[in-house]
C-alpha cells in the first residue's frame, strides 16, 4: 500500500474515532480557498494569490470546531516542518482548536513548536489511549474480555471501499 493510502487509512479511522467519542459535523478531507478581497484598479491581470488549504479533518464539539491533521510515520518522526506547515494552514481556516496525530512521534524540536502555536501533539500513544477510551465507551472491551485489537490491526482492518481517496468532501471559498 502507497503512503498516500496509507494516510488515507488513518484519516478514515480518525474520523471514525471522532465520531465514536460523540464529536459532531465530524467531516474528512475539506478544501478551503481564500481569494484576495481587495483588488487594485490601476493594475491590469490578476492581482493577489489564491491561498489554498487542505485539512484532514474538521469537527465540532461544545468547545467550537477542531481541525486535525494526520501523519502516518510508523516508526518514524513528525518534524518542525509539519508542524509549522499545519498551523499556517489553519490560519486561514476559522477554528477554536488544532490536533496533530501521528502513528509515530514527534521531534523535541516539533514539541516545543508545537505548544507554541498551540497545537495540540498526539503521538501513537496518545493515539492508543484515545482509541482506548473510544472502545471502553462503547463497551467493546468488556465485551472482548479486556483483549482489544492493536493499532496495527485496526488500520488493516480500515477498508478502502465506498472512499473516494482523491476527492474533497467539502470545498469552501472564502473572502479574504
Amino acid at each position: 500500500m502507497n503512503t498516500t493510502l496509507q494516510g488515507s487509512v488513518l484519516e478514515i479511522y480518525a474520523e471514525h474515532l471522532f465520531r465514536d467519542q460523540g464529536k459532531i459535523r465530524v467531516r474528512r478531507n475539506i478544501l478551503y480557498e481564500q481569494t484576495p478581497l481587495f483588488r487594485n484598479p490601476l493594475k491590469k491581470g490578476k492581482q493577489g494569490r489564491k491561498i489554498v488549504a487542505q485539512i484532514d479533518i474538521e469537527y465540532w464539539d461544545l468547545s467550537g470546531k477542531t481541525i486535525v491533521e494526520c501523519k502516518h510515520y510508523p516508526g518514524g518522526q513528525v518534524g518542525i516542518d509539519e508542524v509549522v506547515e499545519f498551523y499556517a494552514r489553519g490560519r486561514i481556516v476559522d477554528h477554536d482548536h488544532s490536533i496533530m496525530i501521528t502513528t509515530g512521534a514527534y521531534t523535541e524540536s516539533s514539541m516545543r513548536m508545537g505548544k507554541k502555536l498551540g497545537i495540540k501533539l498526539v503521538d501513537r500513544e496518545g493515539l492508543e489511549k484515545m482509541d482506548y477510551e473510544r472502545l471502553s465507551i462503547m463497551g467493546m472491551i468488556k465485551a472482548n474480555m479486556g483483549k482489544r485489537p492493536s493499532l496495527e490491526e485496526q488500520l488493516r482492518s480500515v477498508s478502502l471501499r465506498g472512499y473516494d481517496t482523491h476527492q474533497y468532501s467539502k470545498q469552501y471559498k472564502l473572502l479574504g
